[in-house]
């Protein structure tokens, strides 16, 4: 599924060595730190603003703050080293993690699960969340002050948020908000439904009766105010119109 028209949307050798390594890094994943990829790549804030960021060496990280963090390391200017070995002699994966004879590293940790300040909850009466209408309705700066970020992409200027919504934007003004679950969007929705046939037929389903396939097999939901793309193979956008 594609946003078209607009800016588009991150082994250790031996047992003995891996437990050393673990001892000397960092035990903690900062809990309201959030990625940015841009054109030098990934790197890792560690502030709202993002002015200040990780460098020089290893940090664990809890992506999803489920209580398992992963280990990344991050050169003298803060870019994630991706896909060979570190400078000091690790294999990390094509996302980063550090990695033993292939597989990923983990440890637990404490996960602190960010609280967003927005009040809104709920859908409306088109069973779409008040959540995504109202970030469709804020700036970025405003968003960010409300909902706690996982990934900022530069490049395509959209901001992927904890609470499963991508807002993209244009010069800080959101155009479109996107879920990989479209249960976060329409209420009822199955996120495990995907084929054009029976999407639609699921779409009908839930009352958008006037739902439709395009010509790339995504449904269209038109109801007043937005312009909904719920793709074939996951994925949904919404629109203002």
């Amino acid at each position: 599924m594609k946003i078209s028209g607009r800016k588009r949307w991150k082994t250790f050798a031996a047992a003995a060595a891996a437990a050393a390594m673990t001892a000397a890094m960092s035990m903690t994943a900062f809990a309201q730190g959030y990625w940015v990829n841009d054109l030098s790549g990934w790197w890792y804030s560690t502030n709202e603003e993002g002015t200040a960021w990780y460098s020089n060496g290893w940090q664990w990280i809890d992506n999803d703050y489920d209580g398992i963090a992963e280990c990344y390391y991050f050169d003298g200017s803060g870019c994630l080293v991706m896909g060979g070995v570190t400078p000091d002699g690790y294999e990390v994966s094509a996302g980063g993690a550090w990695m033993e004879n292939g597989v990923v590293k983990t440890k637990e940790v404490t996960a602190e699960i960010p609280t967003d300040k927005a009040a809104e909850s709920g859908y409306n009466e088109y069973g779409i969340s008040n959540t995504a209408i109202a970030m469709l309705g804020r700036t970025k700066a405003e968003n960010n002050a409300l909902y706690a970020k996982l990934y900022v992409n530069e490049w395509s200027e959209s901001v992927q948020y904890y609470n499963g919504i991508t807002v993209y934007y244009d010069g800080g003004s959101p155009y479109g908000v996107a879920a990989i679950a479209p249960s976060a969007v329409i209420e009822g929705a199955d996120d495990t439904i995907q084929g054009t046939e029976a999407v639609l037929e699921h779409a009908k389903g839930l009352g958008y009766t006037d739902a439709y396939a395009d010509g790339a097999g995504d449904i269209i939901i038109e109801i007043p105010n937005y312009k909904i793309n719920w793709g074939s193979t996951g994925g949904i956008l919404m629109f203002s119109r």
